[in-house]
């Protein structure tokens, strides 16, 4: 019994930052589906709102970021969807112009692009674990560190 208790205080650490880890690994899988979903209706259309390709884009705010319709961010846009991060979460350093991503209509590029790469940090907070996702000017990411 004693040899029982004595693992699962070893173990249940580990278990803890595993789970966290995994949080961010699934948030940030869910951000590129996200962020892919945009390029792609942006390419062509959305069945459900606009058949006609138009542009599409994701804004970064610290705790969440919002998928929006058109060449802009507007906060006031019934039409936004905003995806909240879990607490411990928080976007640390977006590179992009106006922390968003704006796909061109029908192309899925990134108009107005002026670097070789721009990139967004994910980090949780409370484990001090950072995700680094880089995407190049066609929407293509790059690299996940």
């Amino acid at each position: 019994m004693g040899i029982v208790a004595t693992l699962m205080t070893i173990s249940f650490p580990s278990l803890i930052t595993s789970q966290r880890r995994a949080s961010i690994s699934e948030t940030a899988a869910v951000l590129l589906s996200d962020i892919k979903s945009q390029q792609t209706k942006a390419m062509f259309g959305d069945s459900q709102t606009s058949p006609t390709p138009t542009q599409y884009g994701v804004y970064f705010q610290a705790d969440s970021y919002v998928l929006f319709n058109g060449s802009t961010y507007v906060p006031a846009d019934p039409a936004n969807f905003t995806v909240n991060l879990d607490p411990s979460l928080r976007f640390s350093s977006v590179t992009y112009p106006g922390s968003q991503i704006v796909f061109a209509r029908g192309s899925g590029e990134i108009p107005g692009f002026v670097s070789d790469t721009y990139d967004l940090s994910l980090t949780d907070q409370s484990e001090a674990v950072t995700r680094i996702i880089t995407i190049n000017r066609y929407g293509v990411v790059t690299q996940i560190n």
